[in-house]
C-alpha cells in the first residue's frame, strides 16, 4: 500500500522534472541529440542514486542480522559459562518483531548478563587475589585459574566453587603451619632458655619475612634448628651425668673431705655450669692427689723414721730400753692393733689401719704405745755387778 503511492509521487516527480527540462531545453534551443544524451545522463543519476540507496540499506540488513547473530551467539555463550537458563529464544526470527526490535532485545539481554558477568569477574578477580597471596605466603605454586585470569575472563560458579575451595584449603594450611611454627618457636625458645643460648645465635635468619616464614623451606630449618638444639641437651646431660658419676667416685676417694653433690648444679645445662663443675671437679682431683702425695711422703718419712728406731734399740743395752713410740702408719703398728683387735681387746684409734684421705692422720702420730716395761732395780743391780 505504502509502496504503490511512493511509485506514484515519484513518477509525478520524474514527469514534473521532465516537463521542466524539456521546456528549458527547448527555450534554449538544444538539439535533440544532445537532449537525448542528457536523457541517459538523468537515467544513470537516478539508477545510481536508488542503486546506492538500495546497497546502502541492503548493508543496514546484513548488519542487523549479523549483530543479531552475534548477539545471540554471545548470550548463548554467557548463559552456559554463568550457568543461566534462557528466557528467550537463542535465535530470534522475524514472527517475534522487526530485526531491530529483536537486536534492541537481544543487547538489553546481553547488556545484563555482561553486567552479571562484569560482577563475578570483580569477585573472581579478589578471590584469585586472596588465592596468589596464600600461595605465595605458604610457597606453593599459584592455582590455574589464577594463572589463567585475563580481563576478558569470564568466570563461571564452578570456576568460583574451585577456588574458594582451593582458598579453604589454604586457610586450612596456613593455620596449620602457623600452629606448627608457634609450636616450633616456642620449643626452641624453651631449649635456648634451658641451655643459655641467645635466641638470635641460632634461628635468626634476616631474609626471612613474615612473608615466608610459613614456607616448608622455613618449617625444615626450624626443625633442624630444634633436632640440633636437642643434639646438644642430650650431649649436656650425658656429660653432666659422667660429671656426676666422677664426683661420687671423687666424694668415695675423699671420704671425709667437705664437698657435698648440693654444692653442684648437675641439673643446669648452661655452659658456663658445665665448665665451672669441670673446673670444680679438677681442683677436687688435684686436691686429693695432693693428699695423696703428702700421704705417700708420710708413710715413708715414717718408714724411714721406724728403721732409724728399731737400730738404735737393737744397738742399746738392754737396762737402757724404755720405750718406743708406736705410728698407726708403721706395719708393726698394724700387725699389733689387728692382734689386740682379734683378742677382743680394746685398742686406740691411733692403731687403726690408714684409710687414704683423712686429714686426723697427723694427730695419730702424737699416741705412744709402752712395748717394754722399765726394767726393776734387783735385775738393774745384778747387771752392774756382773759388769
Amino acid at each position: 500500500m505504502g509502496g504503490s503511492k511512493l511509485r506514484k509521487d515519484l513518477a509525478d516527480v520524474i514527469h514534473c522534472s521532465l516537463s521542466s527540462l524539456h521546456q528549458i531545453w527547448c527555450e534554449i534551443g538544444i538539439s535533440k541529440e544532445e537532449i537525448s544524451t542528457r536523457h541517459e545522463s538523468i537515467k544513470r543519476h537516478v539508477t545510481e542514486l536508488f542503486a546506492g540507496m538500495v546497497n546502502e540499506e541492503t548493508f543496514l540488513l546484513s548488519s542487523t542480522k549479523s549483530q543479531v547473530r552475534q548477539y545471540t551467539e554471545e548470550i548463548k555463550q554467557l548463559r552456559t559459562r554463568l550457568e543461566i537458563k534462557p528466557t528467550k529464544l537463542d535465535v530470534p526470527t522475524r514472527k517475534s518483531g522487526s530485526l531491530l526490535s529483536i537486536r534492541q532485545e537481544l543487547r538489553s539481554e546481553l547488556d545484563h548478563l555482561n553486567g552479571i558477568a562484569d560482577k563475578w569477574r570483580i569477585s573472581f578477580e579478589k578471590i584469585a587475589t586472596r588465592c596468589k597471596e596464600l600461595s605465595d605466603r605458604l610457597g606453593l605454586p599459584s592455582h590455574y585459574l589464577v594463572d589463567s585470569y585475563h580481563d576478558q575472563f569470564v568466570p563461571s560458579p564452578r570456576d568460583m566453587d574451585i577456588l574458594n575451595k582451593h582458598i579453604d584449603r589454604l586457610a586450612e594450611e596456613e593455620k596449620r603451619r602457623s600452629k606448627e611454627h608457634d609450636e616450633l618457636g616456642s620449643r626452641i625458645k624453651n631449649l635456648q632458655r634451658e641451655l643459655g643460648l641467645d635466641p638470635t645465635s641460632i634461628i635468626s635468619d634476616s631474609s626471612k619475612t613474615d612473608d615466608t616464614i610459613l614456607q616448608d623451606e622455613h618449617l625444615q630449618h626450624m626443625k633442624s634448628v630444634l633436632r640440633d638444639l636437642a643434639s646438644i641437651k642430650g650431649s649436656r646431660i650425658r656429660k653432666l651425668m659422667d660429671m656426676k658419676k666422677t664426683f661420687e667416685i671423687l666424694r668415695k676417694m675423699d671420704e671425709y673431705g667437705s664437698h657435698r653433690i648440693d654444692d653442684f648444679d648437675f641439673g643446669v645445662l648452661h655452659n658456663s655450669n658445665i665448665l665451672q663443675i669441670a673446673k670444680r671437679l679438677d681442683e677436687i682431683a688435684v686436691e686429693i692427689e695432693e693428699k695423696k702425695r703428702s700421704f705417700t711422703s708420710n708413710i715413708t718419712e715414717q718408714a724411714h723414721s721406724s728403721h732409724e728406731c728399731g737400730s738404735q734399740i737393737r744397738d742399746r743395752p738392754l737396762w737402757k730400753i724404755r720405750s718406743r713410740s708406736v705410728s698407726d702408719t708403721t706395719l708393726p703398728a698394724r700387725c699389733h692393733a689387728s692382734t689386740y683387735q682379734s683378742r677382743g681387746a680394746p685398742y686406740s684409734k691411733a692403731l687403726q689401719p690408714f684409710r687414704f684421705g683423712l686429714d686426723n692422720c697427723n694427730a695419730s702420730r702424737t699416741k705412744t704405745t709402752k712395748v717394754l716395761s722399765p726394767i726393776k732395780s734387783p735385775e738393774r743391780k745384778s747387771l752392774k755387778q756382773s759388769d
